[in-house]
Formats: structure tokens, sequence, C-alpha cells
């Protein structure tokens, strides 16, 4: 038979100890109610073998948080899943709201002209010209022609020398191509004419003085009229000096050599960003900070869990509590708390949780004294509203179920609320029996039937808000019910609120601590457990109900399990080993069958 799903059960080390009366069967279906349990003597019990749990406080609890698993991670997820959405959705939306919408990256353009440098006699340093282009009245001439700011034109223009092969490369950009071909030719022209330009005006000026005289000297000459002839020959004379002048100069006076000249002229080339850039269109920039707001949720999610101080699996419960979890409880909905649900629904995770909490209880036995066959269990939690009372009604019922016989201590005197499961109205209980005869109480026949066979009720009585008295009286009361039932469980209040749970404790034989899943605080927890250490009470173990972990695993079992369909065909086939045969319906033993058997192995003592 598949395992009990939602049940995680310790197991706890055998012992051979004295023995008690063997259980009654299993539920049968006669509706009489067994009667109460007589105390047995010591003549009437047989040895049996029983178990004791391990001790549940452990010293040295304190230690840190162990490493999570990948199933532990998956629940963190699970659980802070609308953290890790919300912050997506924030990156998707801030991404869709910043994008320009342009899905095309920006392009700019770069054209460089280049100069070779051939100085004649003492020149400039190649380095210095380089320097003129992008200062001085290179970039105002510039400027002024292309109709630019200066400062523009600065920035926008580079001049880097190679002194290794004389080359000046001059290199305009701009966001287009023409401008950026303008800018490196017109720069580079104006540097031609920076270092060029004072030597070329001499000459020019010289040259153009001795050809204003020739034609000076042409125009006198052609203005003398032929009636004087005798002036002819002097205005001739002054016309061959003035070209043999100009003649001589040309020949003596070489023009003068231009010492930067064009190697290459510009062409613009595009230039894209470098680098790694955002994207410009909005699905791609949403999608991208969608991403990044993915991890970063993920990364809240963790952060958050590793500063939340609540217990929320089992091994951070066995840390805080430092004893075995003993069964996880999955949580049920609102509408069903507060009342017994072993009658409407029996074969629940819920229901079946507690009967894995049974069987550790039923071979569960103290460590120290005498045992005598009865368990006096005290059941509690650190704090209110954790799930002790649900657990005690519950727990009784499933004893019930395999024929032992429970009573029901009502033992949180302030709230009372264990009645209400077994459908019992407030009646005289524990306070009035303490009223009726202070200094000594009769406790032996207030034990009151339930709807449940098998079980007894204790009531409190009326709500007090001092139960001091009766806690004097915790040890008699005990012993007066305890040979009456198999099983006592008392229901008292939370532990950390009130002294009264740890006054009834210390007459118990052990203590069952419940923790609800998301809700008990790590360090309320400890000082449960370092309180019972100090005391040195026993624990059973510890219960911790609402547990999202074993409510995921009984949903996939159960779904397997209890609703998978009959197979036929092929399928059967390979269920029934590959034989062609039908497999065999499962009868009086089959899994219902075995797990009576198991349930009557623990009632007489055997591990199962």
């Amino acid at each position: 038979m598949p395992p009990a799903t939602g049940v995680n059960v310790a197991t706890p080390e055998p012992r051979s100890v004295g023995g008690r009366q063997a259980a009654n069967p299993a539920y049968a279906d006669n509706p009489a109610e067994r009667a109460p349990t007589a105390p047995r003597s010591q003549s009437a019990r047989r040895t049996t073998t029983v178990y004791s749990s391990n001790r549940a406080v452990v010293t040295g609890r304190r230690s840190s948080p162990s490493s999570m698993s990948l199933r532990d991670s998956l629940h963190v997820l699970r659980r802070r899943l609308l953290i890790v959405l919300a912050v997506a959705v924030l990156g998707v939306a801030g991404g869709w709201m910043s994008a320009p919408g342009k899905s095309a990256a920006h392009v700019s353009y770069r054209a460089t002209h280049t100069l070779i440098y051939e100085p004649h006699g003492q020149g400039f340093n190649i380095q210095q010209v380089a320097l003129l282009a992008s200062s001085g009245e290179v970039p105002s001439r510039v400027a002024a022609r292309l109709k630019l700011d200066r400062n523009q034109v600065r920035a926008s223009v580079s001049a880097d020398a190679n002194p290794d092969v004389s080359t000046i490369a001059i290199t305009g950009r701009s966001s287009d191509s023409a401008g950026a071909v303008l800018l490196a030719d017109v720069t580079a022209e104006e540097l031609v004419n920076e270092i060029v330009g004072p030597d070329q005006a001499a000459y020019d000026a010289q040259i153009k003085q001795l050809t204003g005289q020739v034609d000076t000297a042409r125009a006198r000459l052609n203005a003398i009229p032929a009636k004087n002839a005798p002036d002819q020959p002097a205005a001739k004379a002054d016309l061959t000096a003035a070209e043999q002048a100009l003649q001589q100069y040309k020949s003596s006076t070489p023009p003068p050599n231009t010492q930067l000249r064009t190697l290459e002229t510009a062409s613009a080339t595009a230039v894209r960003p470098a680098g790694v850039k955002a994207p410009n269109s909005k699905t791609g920039r949403a999608l991208l900070l969608g991403a990044f707001g993915l991890l970063a949720g993920i990364a809240g999610a963790f952060a958050l869990e590793r500063t939340d101080s609540r217990i929320r699996s089992k091994s951070r419960a066995e840390e805080a509590f430092g004893a075995p979890v003993v069964a996880e409880v999955p949580p049920i909905a609102k509408s069903l708390q507060g009342r017994l649900l072993t009658r409407t629904d029996a074969a629940s995770p819920f229901i079946e949780s507690y009967r894995g909490l049974r069987t550790y209880v039923a071979l569960w036995a103290p460590e120290t004294g005498e045992d005598d066959g009865h368990r006096v269990i005290l059941v509690t939690s650190p704090g209110a509203s954790e799930g002790k009372t649900t657990t005690v009604a519950h727990l009784a019922a499933m004893l019930a179920e395999l024929g032992r016989s429970v009573i029901v201590i009502s033992a949180d005197l302030r709230r009372p609320r264990i009645h209400q499961y077994f459908d019992l109205p407030e009646g005289p209980g524990l306070v009035d029996a303490l009223a009726a005869a202070p200094e000594a109480p009769d406790f032996g026949n207030l034990g009151r039937p339930t709807s449940v066979r098998n079980i007894r009720l204790v009531p409190s009585g009326a709500p007090v808000n001092n139960p001091a008295p009766l806690l004097e009286h915790a040890a008699a009361l005990i012993d007066a019910t305890r040979p009456l039932a198999d099983f006592v469980l008392i229901d008292s209040p939370p532990l950390l609120v009130a002294n009264d749970a740890v006054e009834m404790a210390r007459h118990a034989d052990g203590v069952l601590l419940v923790a609800r899943s998301g809700e008990t605080p790590v360090e309320a927890a400890e000082r449960s457990a370092e309180l019972l250490e100090r005391l040195e009470i026993p624990v059973v173990g510890t219960v911790l109900v609402a547990s999202e972990a074993v409510s995921n695993a009984s949903r996939y079992y159960t779904s397997r399990y209890y609703a998978e369909p009959d197979r036929t065909g092929l399928l059967r086939r390979r269920s029934s080993g590959g034989n062609g045969q039908r497999p065999a319906p499962e009868t009086a033993d089959g899994p219902e069958s075995k797990h009576s058997a198991v349930d009557s192995a623990a009632s007489s003592g055997r591990g199962e």
C-alpha cells in the first residue's frame, strides 16, 4: 500500500519495559461503546515490546541554518510568488515607458583627410602643425566658411600626427556623411593656408608689383601719338626695363614650395556605438527590464525568507524545538476549522496525518519511571491559535479508532474550547469540583461520554481568570484519571502565555509540542524548548500544523492513488507485469485490510 499521504512519522527506538493490556480490535462495526478501562493490577499485565522516543530536548540547539535544498527553494518561490511577479511586472512597465520607441541604433559618420608634411629649411614641428588644426585661427576660418560655431568645430575635428611617416590625419565627425567630409576637407585647406600663406603672400605681392609696372609702361607707350615719334623710344625703353625686371625676379626667385600637400581626400564612413547598449524598442527594453525585475524579485524572495523569523519547514521546526517533527499536518479550509473531521473527511490527507501521529504516540513510552501501560500526554504550543486543541481532538479520535480508551482533560481554564469538538455543551467540570471541595476535590467522576466511542471528556467548567488553586491539585487530577483509560490527553494553555501548562506538564509522562507553519516564531519555539529542558520535562515530539510542503505532496499522491482510473488494454498488461492478465481486485487483504493490520500491530505494541 502506498504510504499515507501527508504523514511524516519519526522512527522511535525500541526498548522492552513493563507491558500493557492488549487493545481492542480496530473499530468494529459494533455500535456499542466499550466500557472505560478499569485500573489494571500488576499481575494482570503481560509483558510486551513497546517503544521509547529519543529524548527530545537537545543541548546546543541553536545552530546555523542548514543549507536550502532545491525543494525548499521551490517552496520559497511559490510562497513569495506575488512579490516575484510584482517586481517583474514593474520591470516590464518601466522598460516599456522608458524606451524611445525606435529600434534603429544611432549612427554617426567620420571622414579623414590625410596630409603629408615636407618642410623646407627651418619649418614647423609636425606636432605643432597638427595642433594648429584645432586651435588658433584655423577653427575660426573653418567655422566662418561652414557657418558653424567655433566650439562645435573644435569638438568635431581632430588631427593626429605620425612623425614616422610625416603624415597628419585630420578627422571630422558629424551626424551626416556630407558634414563629416566638409569638416575634414575645409580644415585641411585652412591648415595648408596657415603654414604656406605668409611666403606665398610675399611672393604674390612682389609679382603683382612688377606686373603692375609692366602694365603701366605699356599703357604709357600706347598713349604716345604717332606725330610725337621722338618720345616713343624712351617709352619703349621703360617698357623693356619693366619686363626685364619681372622676368629677372621670376627667374631669380622661384615660387615658394608647398610644405603640406594632400595625400588622400576625405571619405565618410559610418560609426556605430561600441559596447553593450540597451535596446531602444519598447518591446526589447520591456523584456530586458522584465528579466532583470524577475531576477530581482527572486533575490528579494530569498532575502525575505532569510529574514523571516517564523517556522515554515520541518527542518526549521526541528532546529528551533530541538525535537523531531513526528507529524506534518496539511492546512484545511477555514470553513472546516473548529470541528472534528473524522466522520466527514476520514480519508483526507488531514486525517491521515493524524493517523501517522497516532502510530507514533501509540508506540511511544516514557524513558524514565515504571511503565504501567497508561500514557498521560500534555499537548501545548508556544503561543495561542497554533492548533493544539485541534491536535488533541483529532489525536484522541484516532486513538479511539484503534479501540483505545482515551480521556481528554480540558485544562485550558481561561479559554476552554475542546468540548466544542465533541458536541458537548459547557457544564460542570474541574472548576466546580474544586469549588465543592477545595482541600480534597474529587476528580474521579468528572469524565463525560462524548459522541465519539471510547473517548470521555473531563470538562473545565466555567472559565476562570486565576486557575492557580486547581494547579495545586494537578498531580491528584492526573493520578485520578490515569487508571481510567489507555491514554490521557491534556489540552493545556499556551506554554509561553501562562504558567498553567508548565505546572501540568511536570506531572505528565511527556509533552507534545504544536507549531503552526508560517505563524510560530523561531524565538518562541526556542524559548519553549529551553523551558522544558530546564525543568527536565520529556518531549514526545513536535507536530507541524498547516505545513505547505506536506499539502503539496498530499495533493499529488492523492490524485495519483485515490483518483487513478481503471486502466485497460496495453496499460493494464504493463501494470500486471506484461502477461496480459487482469490485476487481481483488492479484497480484504488489500490496502484497507493492510492498513487495519498495521494499526492492530501498533495497538499490540509491535512496530510497522
